[in-house]
Order: C-alpha cells, then structure tokens, then sequence
C-alpha cells in the first residue's frame, strides 16, 4: 500500500487504506509545489492544492493535472485566490515554484509586481507624457515609471524646470530651429517677434537641434520688440538674465588693438555705448590687443549718473566647440557665467535702462564688430538666474549636472 500512495502523489490522488471492508479514494490536495515533483520540468501547487504543470498550449503556462478532482486537464486561469506553503493570503494562478530537483525541495514564489514604464529619452528623470507604458516588473532600458515630461528631447524641459509652455519670467526663448531664412520669416509672421538682417545660414548642426550661422556683417537678428518687454510700462530692466550657445569660427589673431565682435546688443539707440550716454548692455568676445587670445566678455556700459559700469570678463574663447554664456544683473552686481561656472563678477551700483533696442549680433552702426560663427538656444529672462537654474538652463556638458 505504501508503493500505491508514493505513486499517487504524482498522479495527484491519495489512495488510502480503510476499514476491513475495503478501500475507498480519498482526494489528495497538495501543500508544497515539492508533493507534485514530476520528471517532466517545474512544477506548481495550486490553491485549491491541485498540481500543475508547464503547458505552452495554456495562456497561463499551466495546465492542471490530468487526474485533479476538479476541471482535470485544463487551463489553470490568469487570476484567482491562491496559497503558498509559506503564506495563506496571497493571490496569483501559481503558488510554488518546485525546484527540488536542484535544491534538495526548496521552493520559491513568484512576487513579481507588474508596473507602467515610460521611456526617458533625455535622461532627466521624467518620462515622455505622449508615450504608452510598457507593463513590466523590471525597468526596460531608458525608462522611468512616471508620464510627467511634456518634451521628452528636451532634458532643460521638466516638471520642476522649464514647461512647454507658461514659463513666468521667461520673456523670450529663440530656438533659432528654423531649417530656413524662409521658415524663419513665417515664424516671425505668426508672432515670433524677430526680424531677419542680412542673410545668416539656417539649418546647421546645434547646441540643442540646428542653430544660425553669422557670416559676419550685415548678419543679425533684430529683437528690438522683445527688448521692449523687459521694461513694461515703462519700468526699467532693473534685473534679468540672458543666456546663449555660441562657437564662434576662427578669429582674427591680427585684429589691433580692442577688438571686439558683438554676440548680444541692447541699448536705447543703435549706438555702440562707448563713450556715449546710451546705458548699453553686450556680451562679446574681444581682446585688449593683436596677438592677445579672444575673451568672452560681458559689459553694462555708458555714463550713468552715479552709476558704476559693469564690466566683466571670462575665459579664453575655444572657437572650435559650442560654449554656453550667461549674464545676469541686478540694481547692485552682475555676473558672467561660461558653461554653468561663474567666472567674474562685480558689486556696485548698475543702472537700469530703459532699453528697446536689441539684436543677435551687432548693432546697426558698427559694421566692424560684426560676429563671425554660429549661435543657438538664446534665452532672455526678466529675474536674475540662480547658478543652478542656468545649469539646467544649460543642460548638456560641458555644464556641470544640475
């Protein structure tokens, strides 16, 4: 009887012995996926203590055993009330997993918690909001598990950061996107607020996407109503910050003496600042004289009554790779950043002006400070940035992380 019991446990029925009179069955219902050991692969046990076993034919992988006292043979279903030998509560269509063939009768048990995956393709931590999930228990490669970024090329564009759209404070973001003068002049049309000088090159390779090329004068881009904004009703630009990638093409070593190639203007006039009663804001590479490397520079200039010009400047200028440059004022300091690092400074008072004029490049009435290269991403903001809003502002190498 003993051999008749050992070869029911694997049948998944119990004969026992009874009274004198003879025998009757008595179904077997199974605790651990061990008492189904079969030669034929894994195992389970199921809740109702039917074994089972791999099927490839079943949606679920299991089929229940051929001599179960109930639904013999068939499909073991995805979902239902289940038990594991370790605890009574569980649920899931499989309690034990039977690996006694290998571990001497230890079994384990599938906890897997399927979860919604999206895919983070700029790495910020916050995954494409126009993505489907991937429903998995593992993250696949690249993925998060939130839908909260409505740009998911983008990494400066995050929840906690820049928005797709409603930026407080930002009063001017030029992409300078467009493939074409052509498509430039339809963005302008539709509201863009910029108006092409000259004839600059569109299309080529980007900080972030394409970029515009200067070729020098009259290349520009006039943003004089842009510039206007910063000073609504009449309130002077008391405060702000404007930022930019440049890469600038090879500069003219043999210049004399101040050199200086206008990025970024702003004034009250078209005039330059120097030595004029025109309050002019400009970011430049120049040098002091011939031979001397070009510098990034960045001055608040003109006679102010009372008032301390700012005058700062940065590092040598690396004409070969995409810089990212910031200035940022207030009624008492500036400060110059390059690539998320500030490199000078100053205190004092800075005055604030009333301006509305301004141009991507030089202003109108110095044709020799025309800029030879390329510039994208430009950013105007009405605030002073913090150094860690102008490294996500940045947000590539060779910025630091942020």
């Amino acid at each position: 009887m003993a051999l008749l019991r050992f070869a029911a446990l694997r049948l998944g029925v119990a004969f026992v012995a009874a009274s004198a009179g003879g025998c009757t069955i008595d179904p077997f219902a199974c605790s651990d996926a061990a008492q189904c050991d079969w030669e034929g692969g894994t195992a389970v046990c199921l809740a109702d203590g039917v074994c089972a076993y791999p099927d490839d034919t079943c949606p679920s992988g299991l089929r229940r055993s051929p001599n179960a006292r109930s639904n013999p043979a068939s499909c073991v279903e995805d979902t239902g009330s289940a038990t594991t030998s370790a605890d009574t509560s569980s649920t899931g269509p499989v309690l034990t997993t039977d690996t006694s063939s290998s571990t001497g009768g230890l079994s384990s048990t599938d906890t897997c918690a399927s979860l919604e995956w999206f895919p983070d393709a700029d790495a910020d931590g916050f995954g494409d909001a126009d993505a489907t999930a991937v429903i998995a228990c593992d993250a696949p490669p690249s993925s998060v598990e939130n839908a909260d970024d409505c740009d998911d090329s983008d990494p400066r564009v995050r929840p906690d950061h820049l928005q797709c759209e409603d930026n407080p404070g930002l009063v001017a973001w030029y992409r300078l996107d467009e493939a074409s003068d052509t498509e430039f002049a339809l963005d302008e049309a539709a509201g863009s607020v910029a108006t092409l000088v000259g004839d600059p090159t569109f299309g080529i390779e980007g900080a972030f996407g394409t970029a515009v090329q200067y070729a020098g004068h009259p290349d520009t881009i006039d943003i004089a109503e842009t510039i206007a904004r910063l000073a609504l009703d009449g309130a002077p630009a008391s405060e702000g910050t404007i930022e930019f990638w440049a890469q600038p093409d090879v500069l003219d070593e043999a210049c004399a003496e101040n050199c200086t190639k206008f990025i970024v203007h702003i004034s009250d006039d078209q005039g330059d600042g120097f030595g004029n009663n025109t309050p002019d804001l400009h970011i430049h590479v120049g040098h002091a004289a011939a031979g001397d490397p070009y510098q990034w520079r960045a001055f608040v200039d003109g006679v102010f009554a009372g008032g301390v010009n700012c005058s700062l400047v940065g590092s040598d200028v690396e004409s070969d790779r995409w810089t990212h440059v910031a200035f940022r004022w207030t009624a008492t300091s500036c400060a110059l950043l390059i690539d998320g690092v500030s490199v000078d400074s100053a205190e004092g008072s800075t005055p604030s002006p009333q301006w509305t004029q301004g141009r991507i490049g030089h202003p109108a009435s110095r044709p020799d400070r025309a800029y030879d290269g390329a510039v994208d991403e430009l950013m105007i903001f009405d605030h002073e940035r913090s150094d860690i809003e102008i490294r996500r502002d940045c947000g590539r190498p060779p910025c630091p992380p942020a």
